[in-house]
């Protein structure tokens, strides 16, 4: 038996989350995970571990019923979209497993989850967007409010945005989304300007210093709460300024290809299909 090996089936009878999300994440398949995804990595495996403390099971001798079982559990507790949330790590982690093997089965791999059937969230309404930017904003928070209703940035984008990414002088951004794929973001007007005064409020930021300035997901969530209770508008979370960017410019051009391009889908099933584009529609960004 490899040291490694003893090291990881250690690991997993201690019940290490940590251990665990390094395993996951050195066997993401893209090589990259979120900050986003590790927390809702780190929930679902230290949930899935205290089910097996609870049942004196072992992780790597787990079999199928026992997974269906906990399976059962979940979707007494939760809506369908957290439990397919709560066990993504879970069944990331048997795969992992297996590679390294530790394990010679999958006890989830025939273990059946339903489809959510929740509605995607709403987009925010242009007046609900109108109304943060009219409620007497920071520099910092008139930028990320339209970083995601202009510029379709997802929340980790968001994060990662530093000065060194952006061009005024192009009108253009430069941003790394999933699995660190880079997309140019054209700059709309009115983001331009809130970029250029935050600018003159931080003098001497350096290059590779954060547009936000925020180090966590938390932090930036929090602030666009105290934005949207002070414009008093319905919450509907950071990601609906996204789908704001995308409906809108689908709206106003017709073409569902301009709102992927912009938003950086890899597929246009994602954004759903039309079959029209041309470079003038994500120019139209810039008139915003």
């Amino acid at each position: 038996m490899s040291g490694r090996r003893d090291t990881l089936i250690h690991a997993m009878d201690a019940l290490d989350v940590e251990a665990a999300l390094r395993l996951v994440r050195g066997h993401a398949r893209r090589g990259v995970v979120s900050d986003h995804t590790l927390e809702s990595y780190r929930a679902g495996l230290v949930r899935f571990f205290g089910y097996v403390r609870q049942h004196h099971l072992r992780v790597v001798d787990l079999d199928r019923l026992e997974a269906g079982l906990y399976r059962d559990e979940l979707r007494r507790t939760f809506r369908a979209a957290t439990v397919v949330a709560r066990l993504a790590p879970v069944r990331q982690l048997y795969r992992a497993l297996l590679i390294e093997e530790v394990t010679t089965r999958d006890p989830f791999a025939e273990v059946v989850v339903p489809k959510p059937k929740d509605a995607p969230p709403r987009p925010y309404a242009q007046a609900e967007v109108d109304a943060m930017l009219d409620c007497g904003l920071t520099a910092t928070e008139e930028v990320l409010v339209l970083l995601g209703a202009n510029g379709g940035l997802r929340r980790d984008e968001m994060l990662r945005l530093t000065w060194g990414d952006v061009d005024l002088a192009a009108n253009r951004m430069k941003v790394f989304g999933k699995g660190r794929k880079e997309r140019s973001v054209r700059v709309s007007r009115s983001l331009r300007a809130a970029l250029h005064r935050l600018a003159e409020e931080r003098a001497d930021t350096p290059a590779e210093g954060r547009v936000l300035g925020f180090d966590a997901t938390h932090q930036l969530v929090y602030a666009l709460e105290k934005i949207v209770t002070r414009a008093k508008v319905p919450w509907r979370g950071v990601h609906s300024l996204r789908r704001a960017a995308g409906s809108r410019l689908h709206r106003e051009t017709g073409s569902l290809q301009a709102a992927q391009k912009l938003l950086g889908h890899a597929s246009i099933e994602t954004t759903t299909r039309y079959t029209f584009h041309d470079d003038t529609h994500d120019a139209k960004v810039e008139d915003w």
